[in-house]
């Protein structure tokens, strides 16, 4: 019951009222007037005619007060549906104009709360999107720093690979993890220097910084190499005055230094930065620059170890023969001994024969390959007592006991026309057509009373084997 009677309401301020109105106003209402006009009027009293005029006067205002309800009823309508439709078209700062209480001015108050809300709702999601886009750029930037770290730390473990290629690589990662990144790398190599100076660098935003030198006393040296710190241009009233001279003359706008630490001792200093405007550094990039920080102290400390070991080897990594550095002590023992004894003792170079030209014209793989021969023929012979080594990229080295001159001469001898037979005969056309050695000879204690003066000569003699035309035997002379 309530409904229907709802649905009869006619409430003064309902639209159905007014619909109903403007329905009698225009329709039934000037109907019954126009029947009621010929009925009592047309018909039995034609004549009348300032009755009817009046009549038909009042029909008439009766039906444009008719055409008022309805336009008030129509006109917001054809607005609010102009304003809709630009809404739904994406230009969600239109507002529908109410100045109305019924139904038709809570529809546009309605749809101006919708309005409202779905602009909300996408700025919300424009949000998210900028932060999604955000947190996809952190991903991206966090999956190329563990790829960085992952290359590095391969190069580190490849033993081959110097220390300086290794340097350098790590900078130019370090200075990737941001646009117009960059980083100097100071190594401290001996404490007895008075500072660091620059050992690698990777887009320096001025050339000034290839030429720094921190030195150590120095106020600044103790801010940059006492613990890790960020200096931010964006923030110079809180920089210390010598910190901001720096960033100053050297143009930086933001700036990172790490001390570099190998066993407890400071070996280097990693400075990264950025020229960024209003940029500040998170604490995921500390950590992150922490780990590049001590993959360089183990790059360092690898190399450190590398040449310690290289100094304990007594062997050439090729060719199996003794190192220069060891055949150089057993020469200085050997010098000792047949001093202490009186007994005769020689030293030999034999140096390869237009190594140069050999090289600029072979594969270096041949060339190892007949370096391999030539130590073979060598430790064939060779005395009982004698020892052979590699002393150079093209050169080998014979240490002879109880030998003289005469009796080094001819082991030398033997060692030359094998070489020239081995290599006279091309077992394929990729072999190396032809190879010669040149031979120097010296003998304690004729030709010096130590190793260097014994190499000395050797060396001497084997330029003279040279001069006379190669392929020769020439042992030392006086002089």
């Amino acid at each position: 019951m309530k409904k229907i009677l709802k649905k009869l309401s006619l409430a003064p301020k309902g639209l159905r009222y007014k619909l109903m109105i403007a329905f009698a106003l225009t329709s039934v209402m000037p109907l019954l007037v126009a029947v009621y006009l010929a009925v009592n009027y047309v018909f039995p009293y034609i004549g009348h005619s300032d009755e009817i005029a009046t009549v038909i006067l009042l029909t008439i205002l009766i039906a444009f007060l008719g055409m008022v309800f309805t336009r008030r009823l129509v006109e917001p309508i054809i607005d609010m549906a102009l304003e809709a439709k630009i809404i739904s078209s994406g230009d969600l700062n239109r507002k529908i104009k109410v100045d109305q209480g019924d139904e038709i001015g809570e529809l546009g108050n309605t749809i101006n709360d919708m309005t409202k809300r779905i602009k909300a709702n996408l700025e919300e999601l424009s949000s998210y999107g900028e932060r999604t886009r955000q947190i996809n750029m952190d991903i991206h930037q966090k999956v190329m720093a563990l790829s960085n770290l992952l290359h590095i730390g391969d190069a580190i473990t490849t033993a081959a690979m110097p220390l300086d290629n290794i340097l350098n690589l790590i900078s130019e990662k370090v200075a990737q993890t941001y646009d117009t990144g960059y980083t100097v790398l100071f190594i401290w190599e001996d404490e007895t220097e008075k500072g660091m100076s620059v050992k690698t660098q990777y887009n320096i935003p001025t050339e000034l910084l290839k030429n720094i030198n921190i030195k150590k006393g120095e106020d600044l040296f103790d801010k940059f190499t006492s613990a890790q710190k960020i200096w931010s241009g964006a923030k110079q009233s809180k920089l210390p005055g010598d910190v901001k001279m720096f960033l100053d003359a050297y143009g930086l706008k933001n700036l990172v230094t790490l001390p570099i630490v190998s066993r407890d001792k400071l070996v280097g200093l990693l400075m990264i930065g950025n020229q960024l405007d209003n940029f500040e550094y998170k604490k995921d990039d500390m950590e992150l620059y922490t780990v590049f920080v001590r993959q360089v102290a183990i790059a360092i400390e690898n190399d450190n170890l590398y040449r310690k070991t290289k100094e304990l080897a007594i062997t050439d990594d090729l060719t199996g023969l003794y190192n220069k550095r060891y055949i150089t002590s057993r020469l200085e023992e050997e010098i000792k001994r047949s001093i202490l004894f009186q007994r005769p003792c020689s030293f030999a170079i034999i140096d390869v024969d237009d190594f140069n030209k050999m090289k600029s014209t072979y594969d270096g793989i041949l060339i190892e390959r007949a370096m391999k021969k030539i130590a073979e023929i060598l430790q064939g012979n060779t005395t009982e007592i004698g020892k052979a080594a590699r002393f150079g990229p093209n050169q080998f080295a014979l240490l002879l006991p109880e030998a003289n001159k005469k009796r080094a001469a001819d082991v030398a001898e033997d060692i030359r026309r094998k070489v020239e037979t081995v290599f006279s005969k091309r077992t394929s056309p990729e072999d190396i057509e032809r190879l010669t050695v040149s031979i120097g000879i010296s003998e304690n204690p004729i030709d010096g009373a130590n190793a260097n003066e014994l190499i000395e000569k050797a060396e001497k003699a084997v330029n003279v084997a040279k001069s006379l035309g190669k392929n020769k035997v020439v042992a030392h002379i006086g002089g």
